[in-house]
Protein backbone atom coordinates (compact mmCIF):
# COMPACT_ATOMS: atom_id res chain seq x y z
CA UNK A 1 0.00 0.00 0.00
CA UNK A 2 1.17 3.48 -0.83
CA UNK A 3 0.25 6.26 0.77
CA UNK A 4 0.44 10.22 -1.47
CA UNK A 5 3.66 11.31 -1.05
CA UNK A 6 5.19 7.87 -1.93
CA UNK A 7 6.20 6.30 1.06
CA UNK A 8 5.75 2.66 1.11
CA UNK A 9 3.61 1.05 4.30
CA UNK A 10 3.82 -2.33 5.24
CA UNK A 11 1.93 -3.96 7.91
CA UNK A 12 3.40 -1.57 11.21
CA UNK A 13 6.59 -0.62 9.51
CA UNK A 14 6.77 2.96 8.13
CA UNK A 15 9.73 3.91 6.13
CA UNK A 16 12.82 5.58 7.76
CA UNK A 17 11.98 8.96 6.48
CA UNK A 18 8.72 8.70 8.80
CA UNK A 19 11.16 7.73 11.96
CA UNK A 20 12.83 9.32 14.77
CA UNK A 21 16.03 8.20 16.09
CA UNK A 22 16.25 7.75 19.65
CA UNK A 23 19.22 9.59 20.29
CA UNK A 24 17.04 12.50 18.99
CA UNK A 25 14.32 12.47 21.74
CA UNK A 26 14.55 16.21 23.24
CA UNK A 27 16.69 17.13 25.74
CA UNK A 28 13.72 18.24 28.24
CA UNK A 29 12.06 14.76 27.69
CA UNK A 30 15.07 12.64 28.48
CA UNK A 31 15.39 14.80 31.65
CA UNK A 32 12.26 14.08 32.65
CA UNK A 33 12.71 10.31 32.38
CA UNK A 34 15.70 10.48 34.09
CA UNK A 35 14.15 11.94 37.08
CA UNK A 36 12.34 8.52 37.70
CA UNK A 37 15.64 6.42 37.43
CA UNK A 38 17.65 5.02 40.55
CA UNK A 39 20.97 6.17 40.79
CA UNK A 40 22.43 3.23 39.44
CA UNK A 41 20.19 3.30 35.98
CA UNK A 42 21.14 6.77 36.18
CA UNK A 43 25.38 6.26 35.94
CA UNK A 44 25.53 2.96 34.59
CA UNK A 45 22.66 2.55 32.41
CA UNK A 46 20.38 4.82 30.00
CA UNK A 47 23.11 7.50 29.56
CA UNK A 48 25.84 4.92 28.19
CA UNK A 49 23.68 4.48 25.05
CA UNK A 50 24.44 7.20 22.97
CA UNK A 51 26.59 10.56 23.20
CA UNK A 52 22.97 13.09 23.48
CA UNK A 53 22.11 10.46 26.21
CA UNK A 54 25.16 10.86 28.14
CA UNK A 55 25.12 14.66 27.98
CA UNK A 56 22.00 15.05 29.15
CA UNK A 57 22.53 12.91 32.04
CA UNK A 58 25.16 15.27 33.22
CA UNK A 59 22.09 17.89 33.76
CA UNK A 60 22.80 19.55 37.63
CA UNK A 61 19.31 19.57 37.93
CA UNK A 62 19.61 15.50 38.28
CA UNK A 63 21.58 15.27 41.12
CA UNK A 64 20.79 17.93 43.47
CA UNK A 65 19.10 15.66 45.69
CA UNK A 66 21.31 12.54 46.20
CA UNK A 67 21.21 9.48 48.70
CA UNK A 68 24.00 7.34 49.30
CA UNK A 69 23.29 5.86 52.46
CA UNK A 70 22.44 2.38 51.23
CA UNK A 71 24.49 2.40 48.09
CA UNK A 72 26.07 -0.61 46.76
CA UNK A 73 28.46 -1.70 43.72
CA UNK A 74 26.91 -1.50 40.57
CA UNK A 75 28.88 -4.88 39.66
CA UNK A 76 30.82 -7.05 41.94
CA UNK A 77 31.03 -7.61 45.86
CA UNK A 78 30.83 -4.71 48.28
CA UNK A 79 34.95 -5.43 48.64
CA UNK A 80 35.67 -5.05 45.36
CA UNK A 81 33.27 -1.51 45.51
CA UNK A 82 34.84 -0.32 48.73
CA UNK A 83 38.38 -0.82 47.38
CA UNK A 84 38.22 0.89 43.75
CA UNK A 85 35.38 3.07 44.77
CA UNK A 86 36.61 4.87 47.85
CA UNK A 87 33.99 7.23 49.88
CA UNK A 88 36.25 9.94 48.32
CA UNK A 89 35.84 8.89 44.99
CA UNK A 90 32.01 8.69 44.92
CA UNK A 91 31.09 11.72 46.74
CA UNK A 92 33.85 13.25 43.93
CA UNK A 93 31.09 11.56 41.37
CA UNK A 94 28.03 12.94 42.62
CA UNK A 95 29.57 16.31 43.47
CA UNK A 96 31.01 17.38 40.10
CA UNK A 97 27.73 16.18 38.46
CA UNK A 98 25.41 18.17 40.85
CA UNK A 99 28.43 21.06 39.30
CA UNK A 100 28.36 22.57 43.34
CA UNK A 101 24.69 22.73 43.24
CA UNK A 102 23.81 19.64 45.56
CA UNK A 103 21.18 20.60 47.94
CA UNK A 104 20.37 17.37 49.90
CA UNK A 105 22.67 14.36 50.78
CA UNK A 106 22.74 11.01 52.54
CA UNK A 107 26.11 10.35 52.79
CA UNK A 108 27.48 6.29 52.82
CA UNK A 109 27.29 4.71 56.23
CA UNK A 110 31.04 4.15 55.58
CA UNK A 111 31.72 8.13 55.71
CA UNK A 112 33.77 9.81 57.89
CA UNK A 113 33.36 13.74 59.19
CA UNK A 114 35.95 14.43 56.71
CA UNK A 115 33.73 13.84 53.61
CA UNK A 116 31.09 16.17 55.23
CA UNK A 117 33.72 19.08 55.06
CA UNK A 118 34.77 18.47 51.53
CA UNK A 119 30.86 18.31 50.77
CA UNK A 120 30.77 21.59 52.60
CA UNK A 121 33.56 23.33 50.96
CA UNK A 122 32.39 22.52 47.31
CA UNK A 123 28.31 22.72 47.70
CA UNK A 124 27.97 26.01 49.95
CA UNK A 125 24.16 25.76 49.15
CA UNK A 126 23.72 22.36 50.94
CA UNK A 127 19.86 22.82 52.59
CA UNK A 128 20.08 19.16 54.08
CA UNK A 129 22.73 16.61 54.88
CA UNK A 130 22.30 13.36 56.83
CA UNK A 131 25.88 11.21 58.33
CA UNK A 132 25.15 8.53 60.35
CA UNK A 133 28.77 7.95 62.36
CA UNK A 134 29.23 5.92 64.87
CA UNK A 135 30.31 7.85 68.60
CA UNK A 136 33.79 6.36 68.12
CA UNK A 137 34.70 7.43 64.60
CA UNK A 138 33.87 11.21 65.45
CA UNK A 139 34.54 12.18 68.80
CA UNK A 140 37.59 13.46 68.12
CA UNK A 141 36.31 15.07 65.34
CA UNK A 142 34.11 17.80 66.37
CA UNK A 143 36.17 21.20 65.27
CA UNK A 144 35.52 19.64 61.75
CA UNK A 145 31.85 19.05 61.45
CA UNK A 146 31.58 22.54 63.03
CA UNK A 147 33.93 23.93 60.12
CA UNK A 148 31.56 22.16 58.24
CA UNK A 149 28.60 23.72 59.24
CA UNK A 150 30.31 27.56 59.14
CA UNK A 151 30.48 26.76 55.34
CA UNK A 152 26.80 25.72 55.16
CA UNK A 153 24.71 29.03 55.63
CA UNK A 154 21.48 27.70 53.69
CA UNK A 155 21.71 25.02 55.88
CA UNK A 156 18.06 23.94 57.04
CA UNK A 157 18.27 21.05 58.36
CA UNK A 158 20.85 17.40 59.56
CA UNK A 159 20.96 14.00 60.69
CA UNK A 160 23.77 13.25 62.92
CA UNK A 161 25.02 11.09 65.77
CA UNK A 162 24.10 12.60 69.22
CA UNK A 163 27.91 13.05 70.16
CA UNK A 164 27.99 15.91 67.38
CA UNK A 165 25.16 18.14 69.72
CA UNK A 166 26.09 16.67 73.44
CA UNK A 167 27.94 20.54 74.18
CA UNK A 168 27.02 23.98 73.12
CA UNK A 169 29.59 24.29 70.32
CA UNK A 170 27.87 22.59 67.53
CA UNK A 171 24.84 24.10 68.52
CA UNK A 172 26.22 27.66 68.97
CA UNK A 173 27.74 27.06 65.66
CA UNK A 174 24.08 26.36 63.85
CA UNK A 175 22.29 28.96 65.97
CA UNK A 176 24.85 31.59 64.81
CA UNK A 177 25.31 30.47 61.41
CA UNK A 178 21.71 28.97 59.84
CA UNK A 179 19.17 31.20 60.36
CA UNK A 180 16.75 28.70 58.45
CA UNK A 181 17.90 25.53 60.32
CA UNK A 182 14.52 23.98 61.61
CA UNK A 183 14.89 20.09 60.88
CA UNK A 184 16.79 17.91 63.08
CA UNK A 185 17.31 14.12 63.39
CA UNK A 186 19.41 12.58 66.19
CA UNK A 187 21.22 8.95 65.92
CA UNK A 188 21.90 7.14 69.41
CA UNK A 189 24.70 4.90 68.94
CA UNK A 190 24.91 3.39 72.59
CA UNK A 191 24.56 0.57 74.23
CA UNK A 192 20.62 -1.07 74.88
CA UNK A 193 20.76 0.32 78.67
CA UNK A 194 21.33 4.45 77.59
CA UNK A 195 18.98 6.64 75.74
CA UNK A 196 19.23 10.12 74.42
CA UNK A 197 20.77 12.25 77.39
CA UNK A 198 18.83 14.55 79.34
CA UNK A 199 21.53 17.50 78.88
CA UNK A 200 21.68 16.88 74.75
CA UNK A 201 17.52 17.52 75.28
CA UNK A 202 18.05 20.70 77.12
CA UNK A 203 20.71 21.43 74.36
CA UNK A 204 18.45 21.00 71.79
CA UNK A 205 15.72 23.01 73.16
CA UNK A 206 17.81 26.02 74.25
CA UNK A 207 19.50 26.52 71.05
CA UNK A 208 16.96 25.18 68.60
CA UNK A 209 13.76 26.37 70.05
CA UNK A 210 12.45 27.26 66.43
CA UNK A 211 12.87 23.46 65.73
CA UNK A 212 9.82 22.61 62.82
CA UNK A 213 10.77 19.10 62.52
CA UNK A 214 12.34 16.59 65.14
CA UNK A 215 12.90 12.76 64.48
CA UNK A 216 14.28 11.23 67.98
CA UNK A 217 13.23 7.65 66.38
CA UNK A 218 14.95 5.17 68.11
CA UNK A 219 16.94 7.44 70.47
CA UNK A 220 15.22 5.51 73.69
CA UNK A 221 14.35 8.67 74.91
CA UNK A 222 12.39 9.07 78.32
CA UNK A 223 9.10 10.48 78.64
CA UNK A 224 10.28 13.60 81.04
CA UNK A 225 12.62 14.57 78.01
CA UNK A 226 9.18 14.41 75.53
CA UNK A 227 7.28 16.72 77.56
CA UNK A 228 9.88 19.01 77.92
CA UNK A 229 10.71 19.37 74.44
CA UNK A 230 6.63 19.49 73.77
CA UNK A 231 7.10 22.47 75.80
CA UNK A 232 9.54 24.69 75.21
CA UNK A 233 9.75 24.23 71.25
CA UNK A 234 6.72 25.99 70.67
CA UNK A 235 6.85 26.07 66.60
CA UNK A 236 7.29 22.48 66.81
CA UNK A 237 4.92 20.65 63.87
CA UNK A 238 6.43 17.11 63.54
CA UNK A 239 7.79 14.87 66.15
CA UNK A 240 8.91 11.38 65.78
CA UNK A 241 9.71 9.03 68.92
CA UNK A 242 8.59 5.48 67.13
CA UNK A 243 10.72 2.56 67.89
CA UNK A 244 11.50 4.38 71.41
CA UNK A 245 8.44 2.45 73.19
CA UNK A 246 4.77 2.64 73.55
CA UNK A 247 2.63 5.56 74.72
CA UNK A 248 -0.42 5.22 77.51
CA UNK A 249 -3.92 6.00 76.35
CA UNK A 250 -4.07 8.43 79.05
CA UNK A 251 -0.57 9.82 78.92
CA UNK A 252 -0.16 13.49 78.77
CA UNK A 253 2.63 13.60 76.04
CA UNK A 254 -0.58 12.70 73.55
CA UNK A 255 -2.89 15.31 74.93
CA UNK A 256 0.50 18.02 74.63
CA UNK A 257 1.46 16.32 71.60
CA UNK A 258 -2.16 16.67 69.75
CA UNK A 259 -1.27 20.25 68.50
CA UNK A 260 0.82 19.08 66.37
CA UNK A 261 0.72 18.67 62.43
CA UNK A 262 2.59 15.46 62.46
CA UNK A 263 2.92 12.86 65.75
CA UNK A 264 4.69 9.71 65.02
CA UNK A 265 4.89 7.15 67.99
CA UNK A 266 4.39 3.46 68.92
CA UNK A 267 0.79 3.02 70.02
CA UNK A 268 -0.10 1.05 72.93
CA UNK A 269 -3.34 -0.85 71.30
CA UNK A 270 -2.68 -3.19 68.74
CA UNK A 271 -4.88 -5.58 67.19
CA UNK A 272 -2.57 -8.21 66.34
CA UNK A 273 0.82 -9.94 67.41
CA UNK A 274 3.32 -10.98 65.13
CA UNK A 275 4.40 -13.51 67.79
CA UNK A 276 0.79 -15.21 68.52
CA UNK A 277 0.24 -14.87 64.45
CA UNK A 278 3.88 -16.95 64.60
CA UNK A 279 2.68 -19.65 66.69
CA UNK A 280 -0.71 -19.79 65.45
CA UNK A 281 1.15 -20.67 61.81
CA UNK A 282 3.33 -22.98 63.71
CA UNK A 283 0.20 -24.56 65.21
CA UNK A 284 -1.27 -25.25 61.91
CA UNK A 285 -4.44 -22.51 62.18
CA UNK A 286 -5.37 -20.63 59.38
CA UNK A 287 -7.52 -18.10 60.74
CA UNK A 288 -6.05 -16.29 63.61
CA UNK A 289 -8.14 -14.71 66.32
CA UNK A 290 -6.65 -12.29 68.72
CA UNK A 291 -7.39 -10.43 71.84
CA UNK A 292 -5.39 -7.43 73.57
CA UNK A 293 -3.37 -8.08 75.78
CA UNK A 294 -2.17 -10.93 74.51
CA UNK A 295 0.50 -12.88 76.61
CA UNK A 296 3.27 -11.51 74.50
CA UNK A 297 2.05 -7.94 75.54
CA UNK A 298 1.82 -8.97 79.55
CA UNK A 299 4.97 -10.64 79.36
CA UNK A 300 6.97 -7.58 78.10
CA UNK A 301 4.98 -5.52 80.70
CA UNK A 302 6.24 -2.08 81.29
CA UNK A 303 9.75 -2.37 78.74
CA UNK A 304 7.75 -2.21 75.65
CA UNK A 305 6.71 1.24 76.93
CA UNK A 306 8.72 4.36 76.70
CA UNK A 307 11.07 5.12 79.19
CA UNK A 308 9.85 6.36 82.87
CA UNK A 309 6.08 5.05 82.28
CA UNK A 310 6.28 3.16 85.44
CA UNK A 311 7.26 5.87 87.69
CA UNK A 312 4.46 7.61 85.73
CA UNK A 313 1.71 5.29 87.00
CA UNK A 314 2.78 4.82 90.15
CA UNK A 315 2.41 8.88 90.44
CA UNK A 316 -0.70 8.69 88.60
CA UNK A 317 -1.46 5.78 91.29
CA UNK A 318 0.30 6.67 93.91
CA UNK A 319 -1.60 3.84 96.14
CA UNK A 320 -1.27 1.00 94.17
CA UNK A 321 1.42 -1.64 93.78
CA UNK A 322 2.80 -0.14 90.23
CA UNK A 323 2.12 -3.75 88.64
CA UNK A 324 2.00 -3.78 84.75
CA UNK A 325 -1.03 -5.68 85.29
CA UNK A 326 -2.83 -2.83 86.97
CA UNK A 327 -2.10 -0.45 84.49
CA UNK A 328 -3.60 -2.67 82.09
CA UNK A 329 -6.59 -2.84 84.39
CA UNK A 330 -7.11 1.21 84.93
CA UNK A 331 -6.73 2.01 81.84
CA UNK A 332 -8.68 -0.65 80.16
CA UNK A 333 -11.26 -2.18 82.87
CA UNK A 334 -12.91 -4.65 80.08
CA UNK A 335 -9.36 -6.16 79.23
CA UNK A 336 -8.76 -7.76 82.59
CA UNK A 337 -10.52 -10.87 81.94
CA UNK A 338 -7.87 -11.40 79.34
CA UNK A 339 -5.06 -10.86 81.93
CA UNK A 340 -4.58 -14.46 81.97
CA UNK A 341 -4.19 -17.00 78.82
CA UNK A 342 -7.01 -16.42 76.81
CA UNK A 343 -7.36 -20.07 75.67
CA UNK A 344 -6.51 -23.53 77.56
CA UNK A 345 -7.04 -26.49 75.58
CA UNK A 346 -8.19 -29.36 76.76
CA UNK A 347 -7.73 -32.85 75.18
CA UNK A 348 -10.23 -35.67 74.98
CA UNK A 349 -10.27 -39.05 73.55
CA UNK A 350 -11.92 -39.97 70.38
CA UNK A 351 -15.32 -39.22 69.64
CA UNK A 352 -17.60 -39.30 67.12
CA UNK A 353 -16.57 -37.94 63.68
CA UNK A 354 -16.48 -38.18 60.31
CA UNK A 355 -12.77 -39.01 60.10
CA UNK A 356 -11.97 -42.44 61.82
CA UNK A 357 -8.88 -42.73 63.96
CA UNK A 358 -8.66 -38.94 65.39
CA UNK A 359 -8.95 -36.96 68.22
CA UNK A 360 -9.86 -32.84 68.82
CA UNK A 361 -8.17 -29.90 70.27
CA UNK A 362 -10.74 -27.99 72.25
CA UNK A 363 -10.25 -24.54 73.41
CA UNK A 364 -12.27 -22.84 76.29
CA UNK A 365 -12.39 -19.06 76.77
CA UNK A 366 -11.11 -18.41 80.54
CA UNK A 367 -13.31 -15.05 80.50
CA UNK A 368 -16.99 -14.96 81.44
CA UNK A 369 -18.37 -14.91 78.18
CA UNK A 370 -19.58 -18.30 78.68
CA UNK A 371 -18.08 -19.81 75.39
CA UNK A 372 -16.70 -23.30 74.92
CA UNK A 373 -15.42 -24.91 71.94
CA UNK A 374 -18.24 -27.66 72.25
CA UNK A 375 -21.15 -24.62 71.94
CA UNK A 376 -22.67 -23.65 68.47
CA UNK A 377 -22.88 -19.75 69.63
CA UNK A 378 -20.26 -17.18 71.28
CA UNK A 379 -19.59 -15.09 67.79
CA UNK A 380 -17.29 -13.30 69.86
CA UNK A 381 -14.92 -15.61 71.59
CA UNK A 382 -12.67 -17.51 69.96
CA UNK A 383 -13.24 -20.76 68.00
CA UNK A 384 -10.37 -23.17 67.31
CA UNK A 385 -10.87 -26.80 66.39
CA UNK A 386 -8.28 -28.56 64.68
CA UNK A 387 -7.93 -32.51 64.10
CA UNK A 388 -4.76 -34.75 64.19
CA UNK A 389 -5.25 -38.16 62.73
CA UNK A 390 -3.77 -40.96 64.87
CA UNK A 391 -1.17 -43.17 63.18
Amino acid sequence: MEKSNGDVVDGNSTSSSNTRDWKDLDRDVLISIYKRLCRKDLVKGAPLCCTSWYSASKDPCLWKVVNLRFWEPIKGSDDWWKETHPVNAILDFFVNRSQGLLTQIKFPLHSSVDDLLYVAERCPRLMYFDINIRQSKVVEEKKIFELSISKLKELEGMGVDEVFISDNSSLQQIQQCCPNFKHLKVYVHRDDDDSLSKNTVSLITTYLPKLKILDLSGTGIHREDVLVILKACHELESLDITRCGKICAKDEILNIGSRLKKFCYNKEVWDSCDMCEGECMEAGILEEIYRWPCHHVLEDGFEAYIRGTKEWFGNVYPESEGTFEELIINLYPDAGASLYPLFIPLFVGAGPSDVSNEYHEHWDCYCDCGFSSDSDDGNDAAYIEYCYEIE
